[in-house]
């Protein structure tokens, strides 16, 4: 059986595209927000202004998304249809992901990389779920049952390089 493609959107940095859980919509964001459309292709629905798309939720009832109206990274939880944060979180994360029972956002401690913190949804203080000591996470995900977590690691190397005389060897 051939695939069948359709165009869904027309913009320009239409970017992180993610399924609803229904698999009824998609949403993504451009550098100014997060949008939906329907897997009709019907005209896109502007739901959260000056955010960036990090999460949705395994319910399809939230989004997770970067909010820092004052500069100060933070990060916020909106329903699907848009609105106002329901929650606003004072963290510095990368590589957010729902836990897959929806109760808790999992990231990527942003000040050393190397841990996965769980943050509850209703507040509370953060778990750290895993304990390394050094290399870098570079990303994870969740089994689908919640019980385990994959973890990719591994040292990050920056060097830098000083070249002479390049335009000489030609």
């Amino acid at each position: 059986m051939a695939a069948i493609r359709k165009q869904l959107t027309n913009g320009s940095l239409e970017l992180s595209p993610r399924c609803s859980p229904a698999e009824q919509s998609v949403v993504y964001w451009t550098p100014s927000s997060i949008w939906k459309t329907s897997i009709d292709g019907d005209e896109p629905l502007q739901l959260i202004a000056n955010v960036g798309l990090r999460a949705i939720s395994p319910d399809g009832k939230w989004i997770a998304a970067d909010h820092s109206p004052r500069g100060v990274p933070e990060l916020a939880i909106y329903p699907s249809e848009g609105g106002e944060p329901r929650k606003i979180f004072h963290i510095s994360a990368e590589n957010i992901r729902w836990t897959p029972d929806g109760r808790a956002l999992a990231y990527i401690d942003s000040t050393n990389f190397a841990n996965i913190i769980s943050q509850p949804i209703e507040g509370g203080l953060p778990k750290q779920l895993t304990d390394f000591n050094s290399e870098r996470i570079f990303s994870f995900a969740w089994s689908h049952d919640g019980k385990q977590l994959a973890v990719a690691r591994g040292t990050l190397t920056n060097d830098v390089v000083l070249i002479r005389d390049f335009l000489g060897q030609f």
